[in-house]
């Protein structure tokens, strides 16, 4: 069980909230928020994640999102945050076409047939692809539900 204890706001577009476990030996997580109610940063003892939406702070070559979309996120420890991060684009309609990480782990070749359905993707990993999956969907029964998912 969680109890959410509501702090006041520390700027005018950002608020926390702090999620304390119950059990006293259960280490504190703590959230801030934009003035959207869109999730900005998360950190516990063990891992800390920031969202940026429509902001570069850490220089990463990224599009602005002004709609929700995560343009990038960043990730580490608290003795070391932001070590890692994930840049995202999208297409018109806003669908995720890649993911690229400093880690070497990436995502692209994403691509989406008329209704919208996933058709293609390509995981790399270390510059070597480990997926390439392509996926096809039938008219009979489920028109949603994949027909094979490799290719």
């Amino acid at each position: 069980m969680y109890t959410f204890i509501f702090y006041a706001p520390t700027f005018l577009a950002e608020y926390s909230l702090v999620s304390v476990r119950s059990l006293a030996e259960d280490p504190a997580i703590a959230y801030t928020y934009n003035e959207r109610g869109w999730l900005l940063t998360s950190s516990a003892p063990l891992f800390e994640l920031q969202l940026q939406y429509n902001t570069n702070a850490y220089g990463y070559s990224v599009g602005m999102q002004y709609n929700g979309n995560i343009s990038s996120q960043s990730f580490g420890t608290s003795g070391a945050p932001n070590t890692s991060y994930f840049c995202y684009a999208y297409d018109k309609l806003n669908r995720l076409t890649t993911g690229d990480s400093n880690t070497g782990n990436n995502e692209s070749g994403i691509t989406y047939d008329l209704q919208g359905n996933n058709t293609a993707l390509t995981r790399l990993a270390a510059a070597s692809a480990i997926d390439n999956l392509t996926y096809s969907y039938t008219v009979s029964g489920n028109p949603h539900q994949p027909d094979a998912k490799r290719g």
